[in-house]
């Protein structure tokens, strides 16, 4: 077999032709690049089994050296090597049948571990040139790098209140892997402690394949899931779905069976929560895990989270008195029509029953006596300072029938508007 590393530091590539038993792991042939068009020539003129590179370098970067040579048939086995888990550079890897992205520095082993399976892939498919991936046949490391950058970067409430268009670009990500969700649908967040292995511990991509497996025999084909994990030890998954008495049923079946089918002793924690509150789930979770670490008890338990406080937390009393007042300038600059309280939030891009939470503890009243207290503050004005009909007065306060345009004014005032205006 032969190898090409491609980078455009000397040392990096002079640290992997020592570093690395190439003779020992049945290579013939070592190329090296320190451009990519220096790799396209090499690429052009031999035999390349594997190719080891680097995404970032000068000119032409690793990945469109990769799909050039998708492009032109060559359909050696890549290993990207980066400095930067960046979730556009992992997503777009993947989708070029990469088998491997190694995160720099990496070491040694991590780099030997890759190369070993890029050399048993070869051999399964029984040839020097294997055809591409197939999409589910993705590898589990690689494409893990996508789903974790993506969860480390989804933003936490308090986030998503000040700058809305995170959360939106975080989701439009999430429905790049097929799961349409919107921010108030609900989910259940889960996270697995590896505790201790009964047999010859699996690496975290083996772990998280054979997991993957036991999801699709214990829920229903229509539950939408999606894995990936910290590190060695922490496992996450996200159940986008009610948290019905039969999901709760198959998580709690599959902490029982993760010790039998796969040979681990875990802790699983879960909380229902909703896509908006991911990534505060996720965090209060892995904190709760840590602090009970001690018990060192191999339990399932479920874990109570309050998305309402949640929200309210996130808000802040300074951001009740920031709403209040978007809120009261929403209403006078449409004093003639007929407001809701989803319009209100749809306004403020937050759930209509947070606008009624807000205005509770700001106005102390509802959301429909709020909009009511403003009509009547403004039609009182025109009364006192115009010399519009009454009957115009009402239609500019979005009220169509003056009967109970003065029924109102007088419930609000004690008087009629006529009175008023006399």
């Amino acid at each position: 077999m032969n190898v090409l590393l491609i980078d455009d530091q000397p040392n990096i590539l002079s640290s992997l032709m020592a570093g690395i038993p190439w003779l020992e792991m049945g290579f013939s042939s070592i190329f090296t690049a320190q451009s990519a068009n220096a790799a396209r020539e090499i690429l052009s003129d031999n035999k390349v089994d594997i190719v080891v590179s680097d995404i970032e370098m000068p000119g032409e970067d690793g990945i469109s050296l990769l799909q050039w040579a998708r492009e032109q048939g060559y359909d050696y086995e890549c290993i990207l090597l980066t400095a930067h888990a960046d979730f556009t550079f992992a997503q777009k890897a993947i989708s070029l049948g990469v088998l491997e992205y190694v995160i720099q520095p990496a070491k040694q082993e991590d780099i030997i571990h890759a190369i070993e399976h890029a050399i048993q892939k070869i051999k399964a498919n029984g040839e020097t040139s294997p055809v591409p991936l197939a999409a589910d046949q993705f590898n589990y490391a690689a494409q893990n790098i996508v789903i974790k950058t993506l969860f480390e970067e989804w933003p936490v409430i308090e986030a998503s209140i000040i700058n809305p268009a995170k959360l939106e670009k975080r989701i439009t990500q999430l429905k790049q892997f097929g799961i349409n969700v919107e921010a108030e649908n609900p989910c259940i967040v889960t996270l697995i402690n590896i505790r201790k292995w009964k047999k010859l511990p699996l690496t975290a991509a083996d772990f998280l394949k054979h997991y993957n497996h036991l999801l699709h025999e214990l829920f229903p084909t229509d539950t939408t899931t999606i894995s990936y994990y910290l590190d060695d030890k922490y496992f996450i998954t996200v159940f986008f779905t009610e948290g019905t008495d039969e999901i709760i049923r198959g998580i709690e079946a599959l902490h029982k069976r993760i010790p039998s089918d796969i040979g681990a002793a875990t802790r699983l924690f879960f909380a229902k929560t909703e896509v908006r509150f991911i990534k505060n789930t996720m965090e209060g979770i892995i904190g709760i895990e840590k602090k009970d670490a001690l018990t060192h008890k191999d339990d399932c338990r479920m874990i109570e989270v309050n998305n309402d406080d949640l929200y309210s937390e996130a808000l802040g009393s300074d951001n009740y008195q920031h709403y209040n007042k978007l809120i009261h300038e929403y209403i006078e600059n449409h004093i003639s029509d007929a407001i809701t309280r989803t319009d209100l939030a749809d306004y403020l891009m937050i759930p209509p029953d947070h606008v009624s939470y807000i205005i509770k503890r700001t106005e102390c009243c509802s959301v429909k006596e709020l909009v009511t207290k403003i009509k009547m503050e403004h039609a009182k004005g025109l009364l006192q300072n115009t010399k519009y009909q009454i009957s115009e007065i009402a239609f500019k306060c979005g009220y169509d029938s003056f009967a109970y345009f003065s029924k109102v004014y007088r419930e609000t005032y004690g008087i009629t508007p006529s009175q008023e205006r006399s």
